[in-house]
Formats: C-alpha cells, structure tokens, sequence
C-alpha cells in the first residue's frame, strides 16, 4: 500500500465582510500550456506556471479611490483571495528623470498602483499594477509565491503574459551570485536633529539605473515600473519591524538610456559605489535619504551589492548599489539588505535565516541583532521626517485557522501609524498594545480581531476559525515512502522523506464550496518505482473517507521525483462539495 500522508482541510465558505470604502476585484488567468519562452523561464525555474491575464480590464475596473481592495485571483484552478490595502508608495513630487542624447528629460511618469496586505493565509503580501504589469508576493507557511511578467525574462513575450512560481523553485546558478559585502564605514550624520523614539519615519528614496539595465529590460517605462514594484516588495519588511516605524517614499527615478554611460563601466563594485556616491548629491534633483543604483552588468567576483553602513542622511555616503537579478524574491532581499546596511545593520552569520546574512536567501525575517542595531539608530537619523501620511489600520496574523489551544501571531502592518490598540475577542490576551503579539485560542468558533491605530480602525469580523477535527479512524504508521510535497491552496507541506504522517492541526486550508482547485506532489523515488495518488476529503465530518464523492481525486499517471501538479495532470484538479460541513476542520488524506 502506498504511504499515506494526513492533510486536513477546513472546507468552509467562509464570507468575507469586506471594511468600508473597499472594492472586490476578481483577477482571471487562463493558464497557457508550453508558452513560447519555456526556454527562457527554465533556465530560472525548475517549476512554474504562465498564465494569460488581461490587465487592461483589471486596471479598469479599479476604483483609484478605493483604498482598500479584495483581490480573488483566479489563474487556472488556483484560486488565492487577497486583502490589500492601497499604498502611496511615490511622494507627492515624485519625478522620472532620463538621460537621452538630447540630455537630460523629464519622463511622463507611469501610472501604477501598488498594494501591500495579506495573502490567503493571512501572512504577507505586496501587489504592483500597471499596463502589461502585474508584480507581487505572497507567504504560505515556509512558502513564497511570486508573479511577475515573462517580458523581464523574455523581451518577445506576449505582454499579457505572466509568470507564477515558488522561491523554493528558483533554480541557483551562474546568474545568481551569493556573497554580498559592504563598505564598513562610520559617516558623520548631517543634521543630527533630536532623537525621535516610537514615532513614524518616512525615508525619502531616490532609485537611479544604468544603460546596461535599461538596454536589459528595453524602455524607459519598464525599468520605472519594475523598480517601483522592487521597492513596493521592499517596503513591507521595514514596516513596523523596529521600535521606530518605517515608511519608504521613492522621491525620484533617474533612468540612463544613452551612451556615454552616467556612470563608470567598471564592474568593481567598489569603483561602481564611489562614483555612484560622488554623483549622487547633485545628480539627484530631489532631496533624498538614501538612494540606490540598479545596474545591469555583472560585478566582479561574488558580489552582487555594496552599501555604506550606518550612512542614511550622510550626504556622500547614503548610497547603496544592487545588482540586477531578474528574479523577484532575490532583487527584493537584495536591496532590503543593502538599504539595511545603509541603515546600521551589519551582516549576520553565514547560512542564517534573515534577510541580512550574507548570502542572499528568500526571507522577511529581520535577526535580533539588526533589530538591536536599527532601534539604536534610527531616531539619531535626523533627516528622517515623521509621516505625514494618515493611518490606514491593517494587520498581518498566522494562521488564521486553529485547533483549540493553538496559538496565532499577529503583526501590526498599518501605514503611517506607530501606536496600536488591538481587541482579541474570546483570544488570551483579550486586548493587547504590542506591535506583533501572540494569542492563544481556546474556545471553538469564529472571532473577531480589531486593530486601532491613530485615527484608523479595522475590525475583521469571524477572522480567526478555532476548532478541533474529528477523530480519525485510522492512524499513522510511519513509513520511508510516499510523498514529499502536497500542496492545494495554501498549504504547501515538504517533507525530507515520505512518511505516513497527522498534519491535522498544522496545515490548515479554506476552501470555498463549489470551486475548482488543483492540488501539487512530489512522489519519492526512494524505495519504489512510478506511483499514483488518490485525494480524499471528508465533506461529512463523520471520520472516515468512504462515502459518496469522498474521492475528490485520481491521477491519471504513474510518476516519481518532481513536483507534478493539475496542469501535468489533470486528474489532479478537482471540484469542491458544493453541501459539505461547514465551519468545521473536516479532515483529507492522500
């Protein structure tokens, strides 16, 4: 008999009670089989999918009012619901400024929106909109998820065109260079101004690009576009993450499309850096706290990034440069980490699991020791402004579905706010004014969760599901075979070896009745040959699998190695109850 992994699922229509003034807005993709830069995607993925998604209409019918927006993403047989909130991302002045062979111009800049909120799993999510642009990331677990267009890997794609896959797809190579190094240098602050502690800060951003990134990536508006949906990726790891709140403000965009190149063409990055710092006071227009130069060419060596450290608001020395990757979740970690250099931190140890090891891996997590360091420093940073934004009250929580006793962290993610009261109803603590608080649910049912910060409140109404799954009338056993990989929604469960194995209470999914929706696996290779899976899921609640329509799901082909998902094979997708149990875990097995 084939291993068995046991997957609970908490198939419930779950309504969404959407705050005031928001807008749904559904996102449709038709997957498309054997797009024609297939070779192109594969020299950096080892899986993904491509999906044709027309942004013009999705543009239209946002609502530029709106501020808060729910996004049902629906590419394929994926389904993934979004809750984002609007995010004025650009300064009120904010210029494109290119030099051309006329000399210097100003640039209509693009209209884009950019969002920042939670995914499906009630964990991090940014989104970037534009024509031919749809750019964003999203956390499942240990998973991150990323969409960008195929014309940044492929200048021929169509532009509707857009390519989905997980950072643990990503394939390392020759490209993707892995040592970072900094200037160690202590600058003197100008302006040190009077320390600002608990308080909102806004640092000014001013990006500039070399010819070599603007011949890469072919026009003006796609280099302006794909920075601002880095730095948009970028933001929200600085946002509430220290004691001081931070808020990016990209002030300006230079943009080199003519030859001579703005800058030297060595590819020293030490080279690169010093003159890139020289140019900046006055090659910049608008004032600026810290900047950084995109370039496209390859820098010596293994470094892919340099900064000056403890140097935001240090006239010639705010200044960091990163090198262009072309994959999403690298070119995010790598400015977060080269800006936080600008802002104190040093490396941490190598192989660790943060954002500021020298190594760049996929991560959001800040260590203690940067966390020590900004909270030092931030408020002797005089140039910092405090925000003159309103609050816009938004949150992050994981998981948002619990078994009783279980526990859920909640992190306060609202724009322009440095104070918070949250509400916890029927959770331990009840209320709490801590910027990322953990609470403890021990009464089954849905709960409301409340954030208030400044003159902004949200309240998600039934937000946190606590239950208990009924009994199983099987137990696990053990085992070195089966699978290594499941993944429906927003579970995504990978395992060293195949065992037998109650997930019950770890890996929890909302499932919306009636809805197609496909699941992935990798089979191990280990001890047997090619294999099959059937899905179940106990729609009655009533602990076995055996009843009508319990079978969910049959592969149509023997395999083994290699994650194989719906669009391989199509008996992997399947359609959910539209009568099953609701409210309840109920429990699925593969």
């Amino acid at each position: 008999m084939m291993h068995q992994i046991v997957l609970p699922v908490f198939a419930a229509l779950l309504l969404l009670v959407q705050p005031l003034h928001s807008q749904s807005v559904t996102v449709f993709g038709k997957e498309v089989p054997g797009p024609s830069s297939q070779a192109e995607l594969g020299l950096n993925f080892k899986d993904f999918t491509v999906y044709q998604v027309d942004v013009g209409s999705l543009l239209d019918r946002l609502n530029p009012a709106e501020t808060t927006v729910i996004f049902d993403f629906q590419l394929g047989v994926q389904r993934w619901n979004f809750q984002m909130e609007k995010v004025a991302l650009k300064a009120g002045g904010y210029s494109v400024r290119v030099k051309t062979p006329q000399g210097i111009q100003q640039a209509v800049p693009v209209e884009i929106y950019t969002y920042q909120g939670r995914g499906p799993s009630g964990q991090l999510a940014a989104l970037t909109l534009a024509p031919d642009f749809v750019y964003g990331f999203f956390e499942i677990g240990d998973d991150s998820w990323f969409i960008e267009p195929v014309w940044l890997f492929d200048p021929s794609a169509n532009r509707d065109e857009f390519v989905v896959y997980r950072a643990a797809d990503v394939k390392p190579g020759e490209d993707v260079h892995c040592g970072v190094k900094e200037i160690s240098k202590k600058p003197v602050p100008v302006n040190p101004g009077i320390n600002k502690v608990n308080s909102c800060l806004e640092a000014e951003v001013a990006i500039a690009s070399d010819y070599l990134l603007f011949t890469t990536l072919g026009s003006v508006s796609a280099v302006e576009t794909r920075n601002i949906g880095v730095l948009n990726n970028v933001a929200v790891n600085y946002r509430h993450e220290f004691t001081d709140n931070v808020e990016l403000i990209l002030v300006e965009q230079f943009v080199d499309s003519a030859l001579p190149e703005e800058w030297t063409t060595s590819t020293d990055p030490n080279i690169l850096l010093d003159d890139f710092s020289a140019w900046g006071p006055t090659g910049f227009t608008a004032t600026h706290d810290l900047a950084t130069l995109w370039t496209g060419r390859d820098l010596n060596g293994t470094t892919i990034g340099l900064a000056w450290v403890d140097a935001v608001c240090a006239t010639n020395y705010r200044y960091n440069i990163c090198q262009y990757l072309g994959v999403s979740w690298q070119d995010r970690v790598l400015q977060a980490h080269e800006m936080g250099h600008n802002f104190s931190a040093n490396h941490d140890a190598s192989g660790s699991p943060y954002i500021m090891a020298p190594a760049i891996n996929n991560t959001s997590i800040w260590s203690a020791a940067t966390v020590t360091s900004l909270n030092t420093n931030l408020p002797t940073y005089g140039c910092l402004a405090t925000c003159t934004g309103s609050p816009v009250a938004s949150f992050l929580a994981e998981p948002v579905t619990v078994c009783t006793g279980n526990t859920v962290q909640f992190k306060d993610k609202s724009q322009n706010g440095f104070t918070r009261t949250w509400t916890f109803q029927n959770g331990t603590p009840s209320s709490s004014t801590a910027q990322q608080p953990t609470v403890t649910y021990s009464t089954t049912g849905s709960h409301d969760v409340t954030i208030v910060s400044g003159s902004s409140s949200l309240t998600q109404a039934n937000y946190i599901t606590v239950d208990d799954p009924t009994t199983a009338t099987c137990t696990t056993s053990g085992g070195t075979g089966g699978l290594t990989y499941f993944a429906l929604n927003t579970i995504s469960n990978s395992t060293a070896t195949g065992s037998y194995t109650d997930y019950s209470c770890s890996d929890l999914t909302n499932l919306a009745t009636n809805t197609v929706y496909g699941i992935s696996v990798v089979i191990d290779c280990t001890t047997s040959s090619n294999k099959g899976i059937r899905f179940f899921i106990d729609y009655n609640n009533d602990g076995d699998m055996s009843d009508a329509g319990e079978l969910v799901a049959t592969s149509n082909f023997l395999w083994c190695g290699g994650i194989v998902s719906s669009s391989n094979d199509p008996g992997l997708a399947f359609t959910s109850s539209s009568a099953p149990v609701t409210g309840q875990i109920l429990r699925a097995r593969v």
